[in-house]
């Protein structure tokens, strides 16, 4: 998308719905303050977008022309974070706004290795204009004046809006090989605001998605987990799985899903259909009922094929057998992976039959029993099953938090000295 080709538009007050009424406070004091001190101050990204939409943004952030340290300075309440990306977050009684300064793409000629377009330092700094053009998507590229109350859109991103398309700014394949990650965005985009993705754009997830191997483990977990937010996980993931993108993130899973007519009647997306339709038993979805939710369909499916042979195997290590390879590609916390080895084998507890095998007390004292109550709620609407099997265990659990207040409270583990980290252990070889 060249900038010569897009004509700047700018929405004033009357022609467009957003109100400084539907701002967050604190975000309109930052870009007071910013200004005040003859500083450029807007709001911008996802913020506005959702704005436009009629919805309620998750995030406001600002962008502005004073530099990260200039606005470190200016506010007490503020941390400077990044290396690749240098930002500041503002702190307001636990809530953050993050401001960041505009930038400019770093020039071909200022690239150490021509032959390598993944960026691993993002701090040139550059103007409104020069900044819209470095972000991600058209729609993630509009700018609101405070003041003025203008809607500034350099890069066509209002006419996005109305043809609900999600579309890259610039080459799609050149900006998906700077950041892979950008790839995964535009998918979970297109599924939470049900837009379709643009042509050249899906063209350019298509030709790279191999590349997402090029982002850490560790912001490849928390984007796994972003996948789950605004209820929406079941397209979301099915998005991946056209795209190609599953084949590559999470290979064992997509191994799974292939096995129905085409990944259409995989038990997966009834599962996170039912937990995108939310839960009576958890408040809060947490990342192990994320990633149990992911792979519960799949551990039933190893543990019936065992359990036909005749063979007498341990739940547990069939969990940790199916959830191994995932653990270990994404350095999933210890807490994290035994709490879904635990809801996985807890699950056979909650069949009538078998109630008698535990006592129900020590049942729901155990650390992972909520994600396995809401994992077999989970199981019950993704099957047609009875929710009234629900109740005696919603009973017991609000009678034990109850007597123990404490009990959802993170419990702080000791670290051993002089104790190597143990890796989570091997699959075992199949006889």
């Amino acid at each position: 998308m060249a900038k010569n080709k897009i004509k700047t538009k700018v929405l004033k007050r009357s022609e467009h719905i957003v109100s400084r009424s539907n701002i967050d406070d604190d975000a309109i004091k930052v870009m007071r303050r910013l200004k005040n001190h003859g500083f450029e101050a807007y709001l911008v990204g996802g913020g506005v977008r959702d704005l436009l939409l009629g919805k309620s943004p998750k995030d406001f952030d600002v962008s502005t022309d004073a530099h990260p340290g200039q606005i470190h300075k200016l506010f007490r309440n503020s941390i400077m974070i990044g290396r690749r990306f240098r930002l500041v977050h503002v702190m307001f009684r636990g809530k953050v706004i993050e401001v960041s300064t505009f930038r400019r793409d770093v020039d071909a000629k200022d690239k150490q290795d021509k032959d390598d377009l993944y960026q691993k330092r993002d701090n040139t700094f550059g103007t409104p204009e020069e900044d819209a053009f470095r972000r991600d998507f058209t729609v993630n590229a509009l700018f609101y004046d405070v003041r003025s109350f203008d809607i500034i859109d350099y890069v066509g991103g209002l006419d996005d809006i109305k043809k609900q398309v999600i579309r890259c700014i610039g080459d799609p394949s050149i900006r998906f090989q700077e950041d892979p990650v950008r790839m995964l965005r535009a998918i979970r985009f297109a599924a939470r605001l049900n837009f379709n993705i643009e042509k050249k754009t899906y063209r350019g997830i298509a030709g790279n998605y191999k590349d997402i191997k090029k982002a850490s483990p560790a912001r490849m977990l928390e984007e796994i987990y972003k996948l789950f937010m605004f209820g929406v996980a079941q397209p979301t993931f099915k998005l991946l799985k056209k795209t190609k993108m599953m084949s590559v993130m999470l290979p064992e899973l997509d191994e799974f899903v292939s096995r129905g007519k085409r990944g259409k009647d995989s038990p997966l997306w009834g599962f996170l259909g039912a937990l995108d339709g939310g839960l009576a038993t958890v408040s809060r979805v947490r990342p192990s009922l994320m990633l149990a939710t992911l792979y519960y369909a799949s551990f039933k499916e190893h543990l019936e094929d065992l359990q036909s042979e005749g063979r007498r195997v341990l739940h547990e290590d069939v969990a940790r057998s199916v959830l191994h390879d995932v653990a270990d590609r994404y350095h999933i916390p210890k807490k994290v992976f035994y709490n879904i080895v635990h809801a996985f084998a807890m699950q056979r507890y909650f069949h009538p039959s078998n109630r008698n095998r535990i006592s129900t007390k020590k049942l729901v004292a155990r650390e992972a029993f909520p994600e396995a109550l809401a994992l077999y709620e989970i199981e019950l609407k993704a099957t047609g099953g009875d929710l009234k099997l629900l109740k005696p265990w919603i009973k017991l659990y609000g009678e034990y938090k109850r007597d123990n207040p404490d009990a959802e409270k993170p419990k702080r583990t000791r670290r051993r000295r002089n104790n190597p980290r143990k890796k989570y252990p091997p699959r075992k070889k199949k006889e």
